[in-house]
């Protein structure tokens, strides 16, 4: 689906440094300020459009109103410049504009930060959107905000992944379904149906298990399909593979690590509703971020308390 929405969640830590296994509290005394205050001042003071123009690139956060500090939501918008197109309408096709190479455009993100009370790590829920992100810009301007006032101490923000020791909501959930999923393959597959289709396809295999039973745990069906960084299943490589995993109360497709650059995102598209603008409503992601963040929060548990 070309409008597929998914949420990635990373985990947000704050280290010694020259001791990167020693955590210390996110309201920790020698802090310059508790990470909630610094979270919620960073958001409002990034409220308006950061430039980066190596990369013909703008942000900035747009915050909801209904947003606490131990509960941060809203979007980030995220613009990108520098070369020209055409604005059409898609069915007169007519041009409506012609876009300059100044001109920004910016799509809303969704973004949730969750600092589950007590606990020395906290979480936040970024939205790719077409395979665009802002998540890296932001991360570093924060990293560099934050150790820039405390000096002694690194701001850890790393991604939740299949493969992560601490993502176990991943590596513990059973696999109810895997797609597999082959781009512009040869044509030449196409002898199997005897078609003569001339160009590459697109070759999909999903593997369902029976209706009280798993395909594995995710750890164990994720580690058998990876052979020297390639993703093999049945003696044919792919490009992406998909497992259905319960997450938040929910059945939810989740990419496997291997060849496809969103292992670890968690889809969401069939639970969320879409506004006129063709974005998903803030009220529905904000609801699948809930149930995926305080799912997370269960499953760490006390590994950073």
């Amino acid at each position: 689906m070309a409008r597929a929405i998914g949420l990635r969640v990373y985990r947000i830590s704050i280290t010694v440094k020259g001791d990167p296994k020693k955590n210390v509290p996110l309201d920790f005394s020698a802090l310059s300020t508790s990470f909630y205050d610094f979270v919620d001042q960073f958001i409002d003071q990034n409220s308006v459009a950061n430039s980066v123009a190596a990369m013909e690139r703008t942000w900035f956060f747009d915050k909801s109103s209904g947003s606490k500090k131990m509960d941060n939501f809203g979007h980030v918008s995220y613009g990108t410049y520098g070369f020209e197109s055409n604005f059409k309408n898609n069915k007169t096709k007519k041009v409506n504009y012609r876009r300059k190479k100044n001109d920004v455009e910016e799509i809303p993100l969704f973004f949730n930060f969750f600092f589950p009370g007590g606990k020395r790590y906290g979480l936040v829920a970024f939205q790719p959107f077409q395979g665009r992100s802002c998540v890296q810009l932001v991360i570093d301007k924060m990293k560099e905000a934050f150790e820039a006032s405390n000096s002694d101490y690194h701001l850890r923000i790393s991604k939740m992944m299949p493969n992560d020791a601490n993502g176990s909501i991943f590596n513990t959930a059973p696999v109810k379904r895997l797609k597999f999923i082959k781009r512009k393959s040869s044509a030449d597959i196409s002898d199997l149906y005897e078609s003569d289709a001339p160009d590459p396809v697109d070759v999909e295999l999903t593997i369902s298990a029976r209706r009280k039973g798993s395909l594995g745990s995710f750890r164990s069906v994720a580690g058998s399909l990876r052979h020297d960084g390639v993703l093999s299943y049945g003696g044919m490589d792919f490009d992406e593979a998909v497992a259905q995993i319960r997450v938040g109360g929910k059945l939810r497709p989740v990419g496997i690590l291997g060849n496809n650059r969103n292992a670890g995102v968690i889809d969401v598209t069939e639970s969320i509703v879409w506004g006129d603008d063709g974005h998903p409503t803030i009220e529905s992601i904000r609801k699948e971020s809930q149930e995926i963040l305080k799912s997370f929060s269960q499953s760490i548990g006390n590994s950073l308390s």
